[in-house]
């Protein structure tokens, strides 16, 4: 099985990995495809994140957003350097998995966490936020006040076609 040699440019830590394995990072494999070298300078990465990402990508069965949000439970710098070497390197599933899995863990979050996260400022006073979160609340209820006579009304048809 030939191998070619890996280099990234924020550590310079060389490894080898399976020429069959770069079909799962489309830039690395068209620049494989084009010069047939032995060894290929990744930019913008580290060893260790893209050794992360070659074992997801990898991986049997592939790793899920949940088991990901788990992994990476308060380590978005984590999340998002993968992100970052997943996109330079094209690996779209592997995009489309971390995007997922961030997805995740800002829905489980209130927004006082999000900004405390992400060190954001609301912009609003106190009373403004206040106001906010009341409208906001008032839209979700009424919203599954909705839904609930949406529901109820199906469900009336379905009965009333099966009484039929």
């Amino acid at each position: 099985m030939s191998t070619v040699k890996l280099v990234p440019t924020d550590d310079a830590a060389e490894f080898e990995i399976p020429v069959a394995q770069l079909t799962h990072f489309r830039t690395l494999h068209n620049i494989y495809e084009d010069t047939q070298s032995e060894s290929i300078v990744l930019f913008n990465t580290t060893t260790a994140v893209f050794k992360k990402l070659l074992e997801m990508a990898t991986a049997e069965p592939p790793p899920s957003a949940d088991l990901l949000a788990t992994e990476y439970n308060e380590d978005l710098i984590g999340l998002f350097d993968l992100i970052q070497c997943a996109r330079f390197q094209q690996a779209e599933e592997l995009v489309n998995l971390l995007q997922e899995t961030i997805g995740q863990f800002v829905a489980a979050k209130d927004g006082e966490e999000i900004r405390h996260t992400f060190s954001l400022d609301s912009g609003f006073t106190l009373e403004e936020q206040t106001q906010i979160n009341r409208q906001v609340k008032t839209f979700f209820e009424k919203a599954e006040i909705r839904h609930k006579k949406e529901v109820a009304e199906v469900k009336a048809e379905l009965e009333k076609e099966f009484d039929d």
